[in-house]
This record gives structure tokens, sequence and C-alpha cells, in this order.
């Protein structure tokens, strides 16, 4: 099952990433059509300030809120507040009748 990310900013790239690193398909959607069809983000991983920190670099596929027509069942919602029920409006033609909202 895919998980689609709405919002392509510091937390958004963080879910996206973070699931990706653990086998999960990911799609993160942003506002502005991408220019590219998968963004690289390193993940950072270092528990103290001593330790040496593990970097993992994945793929992610991003696309537009009306790019493509493919139906969301899993959907992390991680835009700013004012924005989140634009947002939504525009890729609630694509939720699935069972989706699962967070």
């Amino acid at each position: 099952m895919a998980v689609h990310v709405l919002g392509g900013g510091a937390l958004g790239r963080l879910f996206a990433v973070s699931l990706r690193a653990r086998g999960v398909p990911v799609s993160l959607i942003v506002r502005r059509p991408p220019s590219e069809p998968s963004l690289d983000i390193t993940l950072r991983q270092s528990f103290s300030a001593s330790e040496t920190s593990k970097e993992q670099t994945h793929a992610v596929a991003v696309e537009s809120a009306q790019g493509t027509t493919e139906p969301i069942s899993t959907l992390l919602v991680s835009t700013k507040a004012f924005d989140a029920t634009n947002a939504i409006t525009q890729v609630l033609p694509r939720l699935s009748s069972e989706r699962y909202l967070y």
C-alpha cells in the first residue's frame, strides 16, 4: 500500500524519506508541478553529539496535486495549518472510498 504525503516542506520530506527508508512506497504531493519525477532526499541519523551520523539517500516520487488520477488510500497531511483545507480540497477527487487520513 502506497502512502501519499501532502506537502513538500521540511516535515513532508522527513515523513516521506523516513517511510521510504523502511521500504514503504511513498509519493510526495507538492503544490507546483515538479521539475523531476523523483527527489533524492538524504536522511541523517545521529543519536548523540559524540556519535558519527549515518546518512542514507532515498529517491522519493514527487507529483503535483492535479498531476495524476491515481487513487489515494493513505494520505499523510503535512501542510501548514492555514493551508490544510485548500490542499486537501485539491486531492479530494483522488481519495478512495476506503481511505486513511493522518
